[in-house]
């Protein structure tokens, strides 16, 4: 598993250069001290190249047969708040197990719920959709 954790990481910089950060985060526009910018470290990726390789990390994990690193991986883009990529994922039989396996694991929690009502929309199964959203909505008479 310490594997996985270097290959997350990496993408989690991967992502952070490369300026997708979490929708919320607005921190790169504050400057942190009054004056011009500093110039950019020579050793960094630009950001374009940065996304790329990022693309790159999550095409060939998500390629890959390991179940265990599919769970790791859709683990940590929940995590990251990274919702939309997670739900981007096509043609992992891994995935909707992870959501079901979430929801089950933590019946407190609306983000499993919400993530898997989601996930079968896209995936264009709609009586199970409105069977989450029922649950849902039974939860919050």
């Amino acid at each position: 598993m310490s594997s996985y954790k270097h290959v997350l990481d990496i993408l989690g910089r991967l992502l952070d250069t490369s300026g997708s950060q979490h929708p919320l985060s607005s921190a790169a526009a504050v400057p942190s001290a009054p004056g011009p910018p500093p110039p950019p470290d020579p050793n960094s990726l630009p950001p374009g190249q940065a996304g790329e390789f990022a693309e790159t990390v999550l095409s060939a994990g998500l390629a890959s047969e390991d179940q265990l690193f599919h769970v790791a991986l859709y683990q940590w883009l929940v995590d990251q708040g990274r919702f939309e990529r997670l739900l981007s994922v096509r043609g992992s039989p891994h995935l909707e197990d992870f959501l079901v396996r979430g929801t089950r694991k933590h019946p407190e929690s609306i983000v499993m719920f919400d993530l898997l009502w989601k996930y079968y929309e896209k995936t264009k199964s709609y009586p199970a959709a409105a069977k989450i959203l029922s649950k849902l909505a039974e939860r919050h008479r």
